[in-house]
C-alpha cells in the first residue's frame, strides 16, 4: 500500500522540475558584496572586525565633534551620542551582515539533498547569496548614496554647510559623513537580505522537493527566515544613543528604524512563502488520497458480518491521516518562532529601559 506523502521522486511535481537558467539568476559574472570582501580579505571573524571598526569609527565621529584636543567649539551630550551612534550602527551591520550571509551559505548546504540543482548551479546559487551582478550593485549604491543625501537634507545640513565662509566645519561634515555612511552600509546589508530571500523563494517555490514524511528536513528555510533579523534588529538597539540628552528627534530616528522594521517583516514571511504554499498543496492533496483509501475501506466492508475483523487494515490509514494533520504548513521549528519573536521585542524594550535610565538619573541629578 502506498502511503500518501512520501517523499516525490525528482520531476515529479511540475512546480520542483528542472531548474530553468531565469528562475535562478544565474547570467551574469558575480562580484561579492564590498563589506563580505572586507571582513573576509581582513581574515579576522565577523565579531572581531565588528570590535575594531566600531573602535575607529568611534574615535574618528569623536574627533569630529571636537571631543579630541583643545578645540573651542567641543561637542556636547548630543555629540556624543550622535557619534557613539554612527560608530556602533555601522561596525553592527557589517560585522553581523557578513556573519547573516555566512549562516545563510550553511543553511542552504544543508539543504542540497532536497534541491533540483546541478552541482554547478549549486555552487552558483552559493556564490549569489554573498554577492550581485555589476549592474544590481551599482544600483544599490547609488540608491544608498541617495538616500543619505536626501535625509541629510531633511536634517537641515547639506553638504554647502562643510566648508563655508573659508572654514571647514568638523560637525557639518561628521553629521553629513555618518547619516550617508549609514544609508550606505545598512541599505546594502538590507539589500543584500532582500536579494537573498528572494532567492531562497524561488528555491522553495520550484526547486525543493517536499517530503511530508520528513518535514525538518525543510527547517533551514526558517533559518533563512529569521536570520535577517539578528542582522537589523541590533542596529534599531542603538538608536537611544540619539536622545541621551533628552531629545526624542523622530526625524532622525524614524526614517532608518521604519525602514528596517519593514525589511524584518519582508524579510520573515517572503523566504517560505512560496514553499508554505507547496506544503499546503501537498499536505492536501496527501490528505485527500487518505481519506479515498478509507472511503474505499468503508465501501468493500459494507454489509459484511466480519468487517471487524479487518479493522487492522483501517488502522494505518486512520492513524497515518491524524499524522498529515498534523504535519506543519511552514518550515518553523517553534524555537525560530520563539527566536524571531524574541528578536522583534527587543528594540523596544531596549527604548524603554533606556528612557527609564535617564528619569532615574535627571532626578538623581
Amino acid at each position: 500500500m502506498n502511503i500518501p506523502g512520501e517523499q516525490q521522486e525528482p520531476g515529479a511535481d511540475a512546480s520542483a522540475g528542472a531548474p530553468d537558467r531565469a528562475s535562478l539568476n544565474t547570467r551574469g559574472p558575480v562580484h561579492p558584496y564590498w563589506f563580505v570582501f572586507v571582513i573576509r580579505a581582513s581574515g579576522m571573524p565577523p565579531w572581531m572586525f565588528g570590535v575594531l571598526c566600531g573602535s575607529t569609527l568611534a574615535a574618528v565621529f569623536l574627533w569630529l565633534y571636537g571631543f579630541f584636543g583643545a578645540s573651542a567649539e567641543r561637542g556636547n551630550i548630543t555629540d556624543l551620542g550622535t557619534a557613539l551612534f554612527f560608530a556602533s550602527v555601522n561596525a553592527y551591520a557589517l560585522s553581523a551582515g557578513a556573519y547573516v550571509i555566512r549562516r545563510t551559505q550553511t543553511a542552504f548546504d544543508q539543504l542540497l539533498p532536497l534541491l533540483d540543482l546541478s552541482p554547478a548551479k549549486a555552487a552558483d546559487f552559493r556564490t549569489r547569496l554573498a554577492g550581485g551582478g555589476k549592474l544590481e550593485l551599482l544600483l544599490i549604491a547609488l540608491g544608498a548614496v541617495t538616500c543619505g543625501l536626501l535625509h541629510n537634507q531633511i536634517l537641515g545640513s547639506p553638504a554647502t554647510t562643510i566648508y563655508a565662509q573659508d572654514a571647514f566645519n568638523p560637525f557639518a561634515f561628521g553629521t553629513f559623513f555618518g547619516t550617508t555612511l549609514t544609508w550606505f552600509v545598512i541599505m546594502h546589508v538590507a539589500s543584500a537580505f532582500v536579494s537573498n530571500a528572494r532567492m531562497f523563494a524561488r528555491l522553495g517555490r520550484r526547486h525543493t522537493r517536499i517530503d511530508l514524511l520528513n518535514p525538518h528536513e525543510l527547517v533551514p528555510f526558517g533559518t533563512v527566515a529569521w536570520l535577517p533579523a539578528l542582522g537589523l534588529v541590533g542596529t534599531q538597539m542603538v538608536y537611544p544613543l540619539l536622545s541621551l540628552a533628552g531629545e526624542l528627534n523622530l526625524t532622525v530616528m524614524l526614517p532608518g528604524f521604519v525602514f528596517t522594521s519593514v525589511a524584518l517583516f519582508f524579510l520573515f514571511l517572503h523566504p517560505t512563502w512560496g514553499l508554505h504554499t507547496r506544503l499546503v498543496s501537498a499536505k492536501q492533496a496527501a490528505l485527500e488520497e487518505v481519506n479515498a483509501s478509507i472511503r474505499d475501506w468503508q465501501a468493500a466492508d459494507a454489509g459484511r458480518d466480519d468487517k471487524f475483523s479487518r479493522i487492522s487494515t483501517l488502522q494505518p490509514l486512520l492513524s497515518h491521516r491524524d499524522y498529515l494533520q498534523s504535519v506543519p504548513e511552514w518550515p518553523f521549528s517553534l524555537s525560530t518562532v520563539g527566536r524571531w519573536t524574541l528578536y522583534l521585542i527587543i528594540p523596544p524594550v531596549t527604548w524603554v529601559l533606556a528612557a527609564l535610565i535617564e528619569i532615574v538619573v535627571d532626578g538623581m541629578v
